[in-house]
């Protein structure tokens, strides 16, 4: 099986990816109605889609892809947990969710299909969003255990000081 996707760059590369093989497969554009979670990010001026399935894994083809989806060994739902860090969902029926799902709507009646009812979206954060993200969790991890220590008695920050900070 091919490997899941774990940067910023490389969920662009695969949303890219997917619209290019959209283009030339049939049996791919079949599927697009069946999608309820979508990955959007904004190349050049336009919004570029493609389905948690999908982007979720590594240099797929739609051979690759439609090959192990019809086996069983692709899943959304094993893509999306994979994908939380690289991602800000889209609030429904929110005028963002509104907007992306009617570019999505003109671009799957291209291929004369809708989407789905369920569908959610998704933004790609950038790598320097990823970064803040890891930074602001650094810093409540740290005010939370200055929260701890303050509760603690003298003796026990005594114990912490020289075990971590001599």
């Amino acid at each position: 099986m091919t490997e899941h996707t774990e940067t910023p760059a490389e969920l662009v590369a695969a949303i890219k990816t997917y619209n290019e093989e959209l283009v030339a497969s049939k049996e791919l554009a079949k599927r697009l109605s069946n999608n309820v979670s979508w990955y959007f990010v904004e190349v050049d001026g336009e919004y570029l889609y493609g389905p948690s399935k999908w982007v979720g894994y590594k240099d797929l083809d739609a051979d690759t892809y439609i090959g192990l989806t019809d086996e069983g060994e692709l899943g959304g739902q094993l893509t999306e947990a994979s994908l939380v860090h690289l991602r800000r969902a889209i609030a429904p029926n929110s005028s963002e969710h509104r907007s992306h799902y009617e570019r999505l709507t003109k671009l799957l009646a291209a291929y004369g299909k809708v989407p789905n009812k369920r569908t959610r979206f998704n933004a790609v954060v950038t790598a320097e969003e990823t970064e803040v993200e890891d930074v602001d969790k650094a810093a409540d991890l740290v005010a939370l255990l200055g929260a701890v220590i303050r509760t603690l008695p003298d003796s026990s920050k005594a114990h912490l000081k020289r075990e971590f900070f001599h």
